[in-house]
């Protein structure tokens, strides 16, 4: 997962609206496959940090579809790891 990581990131921090679309599918593409297991501790705040950064911004509603369903994905995977993040998804999903 390591190696996909900064793509995905760089593209969804820096790209335009369908770069930015297709890297926020695209991880959580990787999200849906991979266990579990594997998602814990810091790897998965290192993806959920740029997302809720960028959801926020101004983009297309299917940018912000595609990031709100990757977040929702993070959000059952991550489980407990994820709690230094609750304020910003409740606020994040209420703005939705």
């Amino acid at each position: 997962l390591e190696p996909f990581l900064p793509i995905y990131q760089r593209g969804i921090l820096y790209g335009d609206a369908s770069i930015r679309e297709v890297a926020a599918a695209g991880l959580g593409e990787l999200m849906n496959i991979t266990s579990n297991k594997f998602l814990a501790g810091p790897f998965i705040i290192k993806v959920t940090g740029p997302l809720l950064r960028i959801v926020g911004d101004r983009n297309p509603s299917a940018v912000k579809i595609a990031i709100i369903k990757t977040l929702g994905l993070i959000l059952l995977k991550g489980g407990p790891a994820l709690r230094a993040f609750v304020p910003q998804f409740q606020t994040t999903f209420l703005k939705a």
